[in-house]
């Protein structure tokens, strides 16, 4: 079964939905993206095997990947790709994933002391 994550930039307006397959042993990814760099970035990850997955940051071909592609370090797009490969994988507990939806990053307003919430 299908494994999918939808990643909203609210920063550049731009809006993903990665969808993870598993093919012959393989993790198969998917990006459909309002952003055209991202457009040209998620065609080229090939599918991957676990071995691939769990390899740290910097040997990792969805953000080896990324680098060579000009994706900028604070695109959520890796990120949200490694999560939805690791889910399909078993890597992550779906039942998880079902309890805690989302991720965040806040941003913490210093003149407030707090993080700015954003409300869906």
């Amino acid at each position: 079964m299908a494994t999918t994550f939808v990643v909203e930039s609210h920063i550049c307006s731009h809006m993903a939905t990665i969808t993870s397959t598993t093919e012959d042993g393989k993790i198969h990814i998917n990006v459909d993206s309002t952003c055209s760099r991202i457009r040209d970035y998620a065609p080229k990850i090939p599918p991957l095997s676990l071995r691939e997955l769990i390899k740290t940051f910097c040997e990792n071909p969805i953000y080896v990947i990324a680098s060579s592609n000009r994706i900028d370090p604070d695109c959520l797009v890796p990120c949200g790709i490694a999560y939805c490969a690791w889910a399909e994988a078993g890597l992550i507990s779906k039942s998880l994933l079902a309890r805690f939806d989302r991720q965040c990053i806040l941003y913490v307003d210093p003149s407030k002391g707090t993080h700015t919430n954003v409300k869906d």
